[in-house]
């Protein structure tokens, strides 16, 4: 669970705010009504939702001067801690990320309730500037105290491609498999599987890193890296004997056919049609490709889509 301290929100409450995946307006305002059903100080929750109204039409100047200077009171009360959230995005929104650090870091040591959302951004700057140690001291904090965080994945494979930028590729893949172990429904996890194939590139084992870029492909086929991915391997493959290479499974890409034509992948399906084509010519699974041949078509496969 969550490490909490004075102030900080019921059970119900963390948890709500846990499966909220990305920063919002929503969430502080969520915030912001429970305090004054718990009878926050009148001011302060006002001016809150002052600069909330203010945020959400676009007057970010307008919401930082509602927001005022940050407050230096430590253990801060939860309106306090939800307005050090706000005026660190509206400096964000207003001065760039560099500029709302300080504000971030505010949040992360004094606020255990939004403390992993300010990491995120505190992480995404490090990463930046492949800034392995800062990661690291946000990390262990993090799997500590917020093992069921929504943001942690995301910070680990920022870690993973800082390692690997680095060339500490053996941190790299014991951070890349826990990833992959511990989240696999994340969506951090397509990013986790394209940095195992570039760690498999690099130790020389080209066999497996072509397969782990075609998992990739194959089970993630919308995601950005899917087409870069395809194409990786298969640059792989060809450059392996014919006795080297994988074999091929007919049942395995007949199942993965209907997604890549959903997907739009039309460099792709049109490989495995060739391909499967010889395999399955006299045998039971030929009807199955003739249909999705016919699908392909019909969703008009001539898309520009790679």
């Amino acid at each position: 669970m969550s490490r909490l301290g004075p102030g900080c929100h019921s059970y119900q409450e963390t948890v709500l705010m846990r499966s909220i995946s990305h920063l919002s307006v929503s969430l502080l305002l969520c915030f912001q009504l429970a305090g004054m059903a718990q009878g926050a100080p009148s001011s302060e929750p006002a001016r809150l939702q002052q600069a909330l109204a203010l945020m959400q039409q676009g007057k970010t100047a307008a919401a930082l001067k509602v927001i005022g200077p940050p407050e230096s009171t430590t253990p801060i009360t939860p309106t306090q801690g939800r307005t050090a959230f706000l005026r660190a995005i509206l400096m964000k929104k207003h001065h760039g990320t560099a500029a709302a650090l300080d504000a971030f870091d505010a949040v992360w040591r004094t606020y255990p309730p939004l403390a992993d959302y300010a990491a995120k951004t505190l992480a995404e700057a490090a990463a930046t500037r492949h800034d392995l140690a800062m990661l690291q001291e946000l990390v262990r904090p993090l799997t500590q105290g917020y093992p069921y965080s929504l943001h942690l994945p995301s910070i680990l494979l920022l870690l993973a491609q800082t390692q690997y930028h680095l060339g500490h590729h053996q941190q790299a893949r014991v951070t890349v498999a826990h990833i992959l172990q511990t989240y696999p429904s994340h969506p951090s996890a397509p990013g986790a599987f394209f940095l195992r194939a570039q760690l498999e590139e690099k130790a020389g084992h080209m066999v497996k890193a072509a397969i782990t870029f075609k998992h990739l492909g194959d089970t993630y086929p919308q995601h950005e890296r899917a087409a870069a991915a395809f194409k990786r391997s298969r640059q792989f493959l060809q450059r392996l004997a014919a006795k080297q290479r994988p074999q091929i499974d007919p049942e395995h890409e007949l199942d993965t056919l209907g997604r890549l034509i959903q997907a739009r992948r039309w460099t792709e399906v049109q490989q495995r049609f060739k391909e499967l084509a010889p395999l399955v010519q006299d045998n039971p699974q030929h009807p199955r490709l003739l249909l999705l041949q016919a699908k392909a078509l019909s969703a008009n496969a001539v898309g520009h889509k790679p």
